[in-house]
């Protein structure tokens, strides 16, 4: 039995689990009798009224052994998709061209994802993923953040010898993936470059729609060396219907009206991230009540997030 101090973080955690349930579904009779707790401590744990340990010690173990009995289950990040494809498709393009492959479209359609699954599926030192960030995005953050990705030494304070390490160190046919690239300040997305000229670096900046502005629509005369090594522009804009089936089969989720509340799921602002999200929690409930995943777990999901 997984032990949990009744005044941790970890016990407000398992109350969220359980208060998830409950708006998922699942009866409160049904956590009682299977958890072996009392409904009234139960009710009073819940409103933390009266938080016992045993109470807390038991519900922690129903929920493990629920969490268990789905471990075998395929999560949506393990799927490829159609989209995840084209993904794929533009990255090995920058990779053995070399070029630039510019990916960008909303959050939660995969992108992340793909270009992770591209990176591990190459040797380390031909293809380096990193993910940019408010906290870095200067020249020098970047190419330290390679380096380290890397496994190798340069001059943090010099950014020319940062350059020269990472020319060094990898092997081509080579790519460098910067994720969340609309973070990156203008002089790193013009910089950046200098990996294709002087060491026949492919480069993939993925990112959002303010990505494809800054280098396509931006200061033309700042961006125009970069914008002239792009060989691909990757619009994404929604998932593809292949994408909603693809997740769905992986989850076993059939049935016309599911496909119908998870479309709905996946075309509001999120997409497929917050579909992963309602599945992961429907399935939690739908294991423990021994029913295959459906319309009204979805939505009863879906409602214990917040809605969309």
């Amino acid at each position: 039995m997984k032990v949990i101090p009744i005044t941790s973080a970890a016990t407000t955690e398992l109350r969220k689990q359980v208060q998830a349930m409950i708006a998922t579904g699942f009866p409160r009779s049904r956590i009682c009798t299977e958890a072996d707790v009392n409904r009234k401590f139960l009710e009073q744990w819940l409103a933390e009224t009266h938080v016992d340990e045993l109470t807390t010690q038991r519900l922690a173990a129903w929920i493990e052994k629920i969490e268990q009995s789905r471990s075998d289950r395929l999560e949506p990040e393990s799927v490829e998709t159609p989209t995840s494809e084209r993904v794929a498709k533009a990255l090995a393009f920058a990779h053995t061209t070399p070029s630039i492959a510019v990916v960008y479209g909303p959050a939660g359609l995969g992108k992340t994802i793909a270009a992770n699954r591209y990176a591990q599926s190459c040797d380390y030192q031909s293809v380096v993923h990193v993910k940019a960030s408010e906290f870095c995005k200067t020249p020098t953050a970047v190419l330290e953040l390679i380096t380290d990705t890397l496994g190798a030494f340069g001059h943090s304070y010099r950014v020319d010898s940062l350059m020269r390490t990472i020319i060094r160190e990898m092997r081509a046919p080579a790519l460098v993936i910067i994720d969340e690239a609309q973070h990156l300040a203008m002089a790193t997305l013009d910089g950046l470059r200098h990996l294709l000229d002087e060491g026949g670096i492919g480069l993939a900046l993925v990112g959002n729609e303010v990505v494809f502005t800054q280098i396509a629509r931006g200061r033309r005369a700042m961006f125009a060396q970069l914008e002239s090594r792009v060989g691909m522009y990757l619009s994404l804009t929604r998932p593809e219907p292949g994408d909603l089936d693809a997740v769905l089969a992986s989850w076993g989720v059939a049935g016309r009206e599911a496909r119908a509340v998870a479309k709905q799921i996946a075309d509001a602002p999120g997409s497929l991230r917050v579909l992963a999200h309602v599945l992961r929690q429907a399935s939690l409930v739908a294991r423990a009540m021994k029913r295959p995943i459906d319309a009204e777990l979805m939505r009863g999901a879906l409602e214990a997030r917040g809605g969309l």
